[in-house]
């Protein structure tokens, strides 16, 4: 009840449809409970016209004006120190909704020239952000509950499918300035591959799906076309998938090939949260399920990164060793179901990905 009540007010909200749903007080906490970890909590007043809801909705429009004045100054400050950049997902998508308020951004994703960090940071530390963690795929900065993700990398080129997003600008064209913006096609695949990795590292909400459907209704895709596109990384049946939950959801008509599980994908999807992890999920056991490895092969492959790549994550010149040592002592005690933990976990939670075409 509670999920098919999820979706109604999704499909309700993003499709502008005029009847006013009610919630009833014995479902209200849990729907509550999924629209904040799904990050969606604005949607409640827009679909009930409840004035207890307004506050969920009022806040949301807050931090998103908040963050788009920042961002304003990011962009303004690139520009002026000759920065090209490429914004991507949330500060990107948020155009596609006809109220900003409905795509809440957690943060800001920017892909930038990895030869000029120094530039690229000084010119964020100027604006109040403060440099924070380092992984193989970016550097994060801060400024309160702002955050912004700096990428040097799309992923972390460990696959097939992380080759394809080697070169960005490459596939972009020019906005302005010194902003660029992802040709539609390449754009659509990033998404998808995106989402794709989160369902395999630990889950994603149903934002990214809402997303991608906004996208595939705003921009004129050739839908035949794409699934052959997306062959080369072996999305093309994710894609489906996908689809296949839109047309659930939101009553659309995508043609597909593969039939996969829209009721796996979206079951998933609210266990999740908007960025996965919840309590029950298994991520690494999916992880590890999905690449068909043994515990052990796997648990190796977390600890023993590429050199360069532990290099770049702690930013010393200290031993390897060290480094190596550092790595296992932060998998085993900061990082709650990551890398060792895994050897202890039991086997509930798998999803079938062969279902969704992963």
């Amino acid at each position: 009840m509670e999920k098919e009540l999820v979706l109604k007010i999704i499909k309700n909200v993003i499709k502008k449809e005029n009847t006013v749903i009610k919630i009833d007080s014995e479902d209200e906490k849990e729907i509550i409970d999924i629209f904040i970890t799904q990050n969606l909590s604005s949607y409640l007043y827009l679909a009930t016209k409840d004035t207890k809801y307004l506050k969920y909705y009022i806040l949301s429009t807050r931090f998103n004006i908040d963050m788009n004045n920042n961002m304003k100054k990011v962009i303004e400050t690139f520009n002026e120190k000759k920065i090209n950049h490429i914004i991507m997902k949330g500060y990107d998508t948020q155009h596609l909704y006809y109220d900003k308020a409905l795509r809440v951004m957690g943060d800001v994703d920017i892909y930038v020239d990895p030869l000029k960090e120094t530039l690229e940071t000084k010119a964020l530390e100027n604006l109040g952000y403060k440099k924070g963690k380092r992984s193989t795929t970016h550097l994060e900065f801060s400024k309160g509950k702002q955050r912004i993700e700096l990428h040097y990398n799309l992923f972390s080129h460990e696959e097939k499918i992380d080759n394809f997003f080697i070169e960005p600008f490459n596939h972009s064209h020019h906005v302005s300035e010194h902003t660029y913006k992802m040709n539609k096609d390449y754009y659509l695949a990033y998404l998808l591959a995106h989402y794709s990795k989160h369902f395999i590292q630990g889950g994603s909400g149903l934002r990214s799906l809402i997303d991608i459907y906004l996208l595939l209704e705003n921009e004129d895709y050739d839908i035949k076309y794409m699934r052959e596109y997306l062959k080369e990384i072996e999305l093309d049946k994710f894609f489906d998938t996908v689809l296949d939950t839109i047309n659930y959801i939101f009553e659309t008509k995508y043609a597909t090939v593969f039939k996969g599980n829209p009721k796996i994908l979206i079951d998933y999807c609210l266990k999740a949260g908007v960025h996965g992890f919840r309590e029950g999920n298994e991520n690494y056991l999916n992880e590890m399920h999905a690449l068909r490895e043994n515990k052990i092969k796997f648990v190796f492959k977390r600890i023993f990164l590429p050199k360069n790549e532990i290099r770049n994550i702690y930013e010393n010149r200290q031993p390897l060793f060290i480094l190596y040592i550092r790595r296992i002592l932060k998998l085993i005690f900061k990082r709650k179901r990551k890398g060792i933990k895994v050897l202890t976990s039991n086997s509930r939670g798998f999803l079938d990905f062969t279902s969704l075409g992963l």
